[in-house]
């Protein structure tokens, strides 16, 4: 039934359920791999559900939650086809449950035995959040994270329960992939950059050593600089990219500047230091000498002035 009245704990709620074929359908390869042909699918699961009984009114629920993988370009043509089938009338949620009352309390299952220890679980969640930084710095669509997603999947299966060291083979496989990845991209300027003034432009080489172009974000961070540089550029598979960067010095002299390369999600990939030295003048500084100088001269010019005989 499309909505079932839940019973837990002494209280009870009305829930609306998806149709399991239907949600097992939205969730497949077919979907992902060709919208419109599986909004076709769809569409004919749901004749084959009004099919099994034509002249009676059933209800029948579709949830498009957050794990969803579905594309953009599946929800056009499903909407389309729905809406235009004579046999399917669309309703809230709401009057669903009010049109197709649940007929008795259906109690609520509650999960026992065995479960994943929670270090286990947090590197499951840690691997997923590098497969949605990874995901974030490619520039061409590909496959690969969503087949890493399903390595995860696999060491979240229940066969894993009684012996998690093999469940986190999978999840090392995912962590040692990305990893390997973002270990390609680097940052390591060999000479200092040299600015004779307090404002000009240093130089930032940036490597990408995979077999593919990455998106990234580079930023300098430094107390010496008043702003934080940042570019958001593209890195051509297996070539060095010079940046360059337009700063502004709070002090002169040799210090360093950080260099960090983070996903365009935001999270720190890589890391690397810059040499800046400034051969600029302090105004401030300089009149001070200037002073000091004259000052010096001035003291040793009175040994050749005439002194006054009594």
């Amino acid at each position: 039934p499309a909505v079932a009245e839940v019973e837990a704990r002494d209280r009870t709620m009305t829930a609306v359920v998806p149709d399991l074929g239907l949600q097992t359908l939205l969730g497949s390869d077919l979907v992902r791999d060709d919208p419109v042909r599986g909004a076709q699918a769809v569409l004919g699961e749901l004749a084959q559900i009004w099919l099994e009984q034509p002249g009676t009114e059933r209800g029948v629920a579709l949830s498009f939650g957050e794990g969803l993988q579905a594309p953009g370009a599946f929800f056009g043509p499903l909407i389309r086809r729905v809406s235009q089938a004579p046999w399917l009338r669309k309703l809230p949620a709401s009057t669903l449950a009010d049109r197709f009352p649940p007929r008795s309390p259906t109690p609520l299952a509650t999960l026992g035995g065995a479960s994943f220890g929670r270090s286990y679980v947090e590197d499951i969640r840690d691997a997923r959040r590098l497969i949605d930084t990874y995901r974030s710095v490619l520039v061409q669509n590909g496959t690969e994270p969503e087949r890493l997603e399903d390595r995860l999947l696999m060491a979240e299966s229940g066969r894993f329960l009684a012996d998690q060291g093999q469940g986190l083979e999978f999840v090392d496989a995912v962590r040692n992939r990305v990893e390997g990845v973002f270990d390609k991209i680097r940052a390591d300027p060999q000479q200092p950059n040299t600015l004779t003034s307090s404002s000009g432009k240093v130089f930032v080489p940036v490597t990408n050593g995979n077999d593919m172009p990455v998106r990234v974000t580079v930023r300098l961070v430094s107390n010496h600089l008043q702003r934080t540089p940042v570019s958001t550029t593209v890195l051509p598979a297996e070539t060095t990219q010079t940046l360059g960067f337009e700063v502004h010095l709070n002090t002169t002299g040799r210090f360093p500047v950080d260099i960090q390369i983070s996903a365009p999600s935001g999270r720190l990939i890589a890391q690397g230091t810059l040499i800046v030295r400034s051969t600029a003048y302090n105004r401030i500084a300089l009149l001070i000498t200037i002073g000091a100088a004259f000052l010096a001269l001035m003291l040793w010019a009175r040994r050749f002035l005439p002194r006054r005989t009594s």
